[in-house]
Parts: C-alpha cells; structure tokens; sequence
C-alpha cells in the first residue's frame, strides 16, 4: 500500500521546469524556448506515462483480485468507471500540454495513448450497462481525434479496430 501511495504522489513535486516549463528563463531567449520545448516533452511524457501505470496497475489488480487494495470491489462496473476515470484524465492532461509536445513523443507516445483507447473500447464494447458504455464511447472518440490528429501508426490501427 505504501508503495501505491507513493506512486500516487510522483507527480505531485515535480522539479519547478517540469511543472511549470513555461517559467524556465534563460539570458537567451533562444535558448530558454528550447528548453521550454525540452521540459514540455518530458513532463507530457511523464504524464501520459503515468495514467498508462494506473490503468496497468488496475488491470493487474483486477486480474489477481487485490482492487480492496485500493479501496475498490471485483465488481466490473466499479472498475469500469475506475477505468473510465483514469483514461479522462489522461485526456484531460494530453489536452492541457501543447499539442508539439505530443508530437515530440512520437510513436512510443502515441502508443501509450493507444493503449487508454483499447482500455475504452474494451469497456463500451464488453459491458451491459448503457451509461458506462456511452461514457467508454464518448472519451474513446475524444482520445482517438488526438492519436489521429498525431498521425502514426497507431492512429491507423485504431481506425481498423473501428471498421471491425
């Protein structure tokens, strides 16, 4: 549990550049406004990352049914909309970086985003309850309009796992 915790927080003190990369100065500006780039990148990394371990450790969970762990039932509505929770913020994180930033992050990047698009998928298509789905569906739209707008590869293996 301690450890959970502890991961829970990693993102709470982040060195001043990454958790505000737009107040990096320098003399030259040049200079600054790479690093500024530099830190975006890194911190949209981080970021992204970081959701990507809590659907994972929620996964595992599930899988070897330790979710009272962290205060969560087996139940697969409650972890549907655990799941849901976690991909919105994700989404919400990769809307609020600059969109270069996503860029620079290229396929490895996108795979992570692919990888909350499958968890979203999953729960539309795999759960009874409509308002859930509908909520899978929507978040699931958002997240894909971002891996598209990104154009890799794994923009175009969502869209074959649409045409299915």
């Amino acid at each position: 549990m301690h450890a959970y915790l502890t991961f829970c927080a990693l993102l709470d003190d982040l060195p001043p550049w990454l958790a505000n990369p737009d107040s990096y100065s320098a003399p030259d500006e040049a200079v600054a406004l790479q690093y500024r780039r530099s830190f975006w990148a890194q911190k949209t990394n981080l970021i992204v990352t970081y959701h990507c371990f809590r659907l994972a450790i929620i996964r595992q969970a599930e899988k070897h049914g330790l979710c009272h762990l962290f205060g969560l039932t087996n139940d697969g509505s409650m972890l549907a909309m655990r799941r849901l929770k976690i991909s919105n913020d994700m989404l919400l994180a990769v809307k609020s970086v600059p969109f270069e930033s996503l860029q620079a992050n290229g396929e490895p990047g996108a795979e992570k985003l692919r990888q909350a698009g499958v968890e979203l998928f999953g729960i539309a298509h795999q759960t009874d309850d409509q308002v859930l789905a509908a909520r899978a569906n929507a978040l699931f739209s958002q997240l894909l309009d971002v891996i598209t707008s990104l154009n890799s590869k794994v923009s175009e293996e969502l869209a074959g796992i649409l045409a299915l």
